[in-house]
């Protein structure tokens, strides 16, 4: 890219595009390339162009490039002012209405909903719900087109999602609006497109609408699926007592689980969110609710029964009771009654025992992590381990496990039968498999980076915890040294250096992984603050090269905020405030590398970090500072936002300081 900036392809291609604009292949093609070379400005000059903007041609590849160019999520829709983002969305639509049919501008939709998102944080909430009306009437004029309706769901369901104001005016426009919904849903069965309306209507009427549409009318399969899925994923919303009145347990159970043609994954998601909004209800009520306590059971019950009939098929779908198993253990964890009895259940024994050696080779991936997690939550870490055992040379089996097994030790302690009960021989288990799949995998195939990036990431979990044990050992390692002569904790410190080694060597064997980068640093930061100030993790980490590796990722992704933040806390962890400080002195031009220190300092000091003194307090306030006189609040409002937060710990640091002081005083 640099060498073709260089040698002026940017100009080329700006030449080629205004001399050929009614070209279609051409300027498709020409504005590609041009916006990965310039980013996102480069269809903006187009739209703003008063030769180019007569070219259907012209604006319709540079709304197609905008949408294309980069896949546009919050935080770098963040990156892009809001003025800008503003005067792309008017462009847009001025587009649209300059061609009205011409079907290659239906792209515009998808533009307005990406730019006026209203989630992301310096959003005007006014100027997205204004498109809202464009956006439904551009609905319901292509509404037979299975394309535009996909798209201009998708940017509805951005413009009202979190906008008070967007759902508003849609709910001002009464049966009008809903009817038009359920034309579309009736009309449409792609599932990515159905999901979309639905978060547009439960945006607009709430999440008890999807339940009371969802028996509204016969919907097909593919419909009925939809709103189950949505139901579970927006369940958090509901209250308790509209999910009592409207049996809302019993009906998922009719047409989720029951009926002969069930959406059974679907069904199973939905109840099992129900199940968990109740049983988080009750668990914070002062008496006991005997409908709700009854509720609960049905639905218990009715999972596990269909769990019972998918194993018992001739053809079991592993989806059914994947999902099954998945509802299980989430009620489980907000219940130890349910979990004993759920637990001893004949049918989930046999879901965890059987599936898994009957049908491995058909697994899904999301099957497959919901089979292991199972497995792991229902018969334990020596029952997951003993899998990984048999299929030793399998990387993906490994793979899932690991993720597994991050997941569960986010939601356990150390106790005994938790994961990091087991963290000595995880630890050494995950090393070997590193050591032995990483260079040499098994399955030519698969790509050994996604297996060591949850290795790294369980690794940050038991090599931590092995400071636990360490210190809850020290009593008896002091006997045993007095009986036999040896260093305390010499096992303890033998894993720990030998998990450490390969930790901090992935980053050179996968060196372009930003989200292996950023498993890596918070794995240390993990380990590091588990063991804490004065113990001997900091020398074995200097005796590593353990701060050349992170100031190596550090020179590998300069501009990636997220990856950034999470190598400026490891250095922030490990060597104090003066690596951040550095780091933004180095790059004051940098917008993302601003934020990434800014939200480093708000970390470390949330993790107790302090200055090295009023020299350095008085110089890390002052970058801050300046970061804020650089960028405008209104071009930068998460920046500003950040600067403002960590300039608040700083001056906390700063009385602690001067308390400090007139204390010794």
């Amino acid at each position: 890219r640099t060498l073709l900036k260089s040698l002026g392809a940017s100009e080329v291609l700006a030449a080629a595009i205004r001399s050929h604009p009614f070209c279609k292949g051409l300027q498709d093609q020409a504005q590609w390339a041009l916006v990965s070379l310039e980013g996102w400005r480069a269809p903006l000059d187009v739209l703003r162009d008063p030769q180019l903007i007569l070219s259907p041609e012209a604006v319709a590849a540079a709304l197609w490039a905008l949408s294309t160019c980069q896949k546009w999520e919050v935080e770098s829709l963040t990156s892009v002012p809001w003025e800008s983002r503003c005067e792309i969305a008017r462009l847009a639509l001025q587009s649209a209405a300059r061609f009205k049919e011409h079907m290659m501008l239906q792209g515009h939709a998808e533009v307005v909903g990406l730019m006026l998102w209203a989630v992301v944080p310096d959003t005007v909430q006014e100027v997205a719900t204004s498109a809202v009306s464009v956006v439904v009437e551009a609905m319901q004029v292509h509404h037979s087109d299975g394309r535009f309706v996909r798209i201009a769901a998708l940017a509805l369901a951005r413009l009202v999602e979190g906008n008070a104001a967007a759902a508003g005016l849609l709910r001002r426009c009464g049966p009008q609006f809903e009817e038009l919904l359920d034309q579309l849903m009736r009309t449409h069965d792609r599932p990515e497109l159905l999901k979309q309306l639905c978060i547009v209507r439960y945006a607009v009427c709430g999440a008890m609408s999807l339940l009371e549409t969802l028996g509204k009318e016969k919907w097909r399969l593919m419909q009925r699926e939809a709103l189950l899925f949505a139901l579970g994923d927006l369940m958090d919303d509901c209250d308790v007592a509209s999910v009592l009145k409207m049996d809302a347990v019993a009906r998922v159970c009719a047409l989720g689980l029951e009926a002969h043609d069930a959406p059974g994954p679907a069904g199973i998601s939905a109840l099992g969110r129900i199940l968990e909004l109740l049983l988080q209800d009750l668990a914070f009520s002062a008496r006991a609710d005997a409908s709700q306590e009854a509720a609960v059971e049905r639905g218990v019950e009715a999972i596990v029964l269909r769990l019972q009939w998918e194993l018992e098929s001739s053809s079991p779908a592993v989806t059914v009771y994947a999902s099954a198993l998945r509802a299980l253990r989430n009620v489980s964890r907000r219940s130890q009654a349910l979990a004993d009895r759920i637990s001893a259940s004949p049918a989930v024994i046999a879901g965890v025992d059987l599936a898994l050696e009957r049908d491995y080779f058909s697994l899904g991936f999301d099957s497959l992590w919901q089979l292991l997690a199972a497995v792991s939550f229902f018969c334990g870490v020596e029952r997951l381990m003993g899998l990984l055992e048999k299929y030793r040379d399998a990387p993906v089996l490994h793979e899932v496990a690991f993720r597994v097994l991050v997941d569960d030790a986010e939601h356990q302690d150390t106790a005994a039968g938790s994961i990091l009960h087991f963290a000595p021989r995880l630890a050494i288990f995950v090393t070997s498999v590193l050591r032995r799949m990483v260079p040499d995998c098994p399955n030519p195939k698969y790509n050994p980076l996604h297996l060591s990036t949850w290795a790294a990431a369980l690794l940050g979990h038991v090599l931590g915890a092995l400071s636990h044990r360490s210190r809850a050992d020290e009593v008896s390692e002091a006997s045993a040294l007095t009986q036999t002569g040896c260093e305390p904790s010499s096992e303890e410190e033998m894993v720990l250096r030998e998990g450490l080694q390969i930790l901090v060597s992935l980053p050179e064997t996968f060196p372009s992984s930003a989200l292996l980068a950023s498993k890596v640093c918070r794995a240390l930061v993990r380990i590091k603050l588990a063991y804490g100030v004065g113990s001997r993790l900091l020398p074995m980490l200097h005796e590593l090269g353990t701060a050349k590796v992170i100031e190596d990722m550090m020179q590998r992704f300069p501009e990636s905020t997220g990856v950034t933040a999470d190598i400026a806390v490891a250095m922030g962890i490990l060597d104090g405030f003066g690596p951040i400080l550095r780091l933004m002195q180095g790059r004051p031009s940098s917008q993302s590398v601003q934020l990434a220190g800014c939200r480093a300092l708000v970390e470390i000091r949330r993790m107790g970090v302090q200055c090295a003194g009023d020299e350095e307090l008085f110089s890390v306030t002052s970058a801050v500072q300046q970061t804020q006189e650089v960028f405008s609040a209104q071009e930068a409002p998460s920046l500003h936002a950040e600067a403002e937060l960590a300039l608040g710990f700083l001056r906390h640091s700063a009385s602690q300081i001067n308390g400090g002081r007139d204390s010794t005083g």
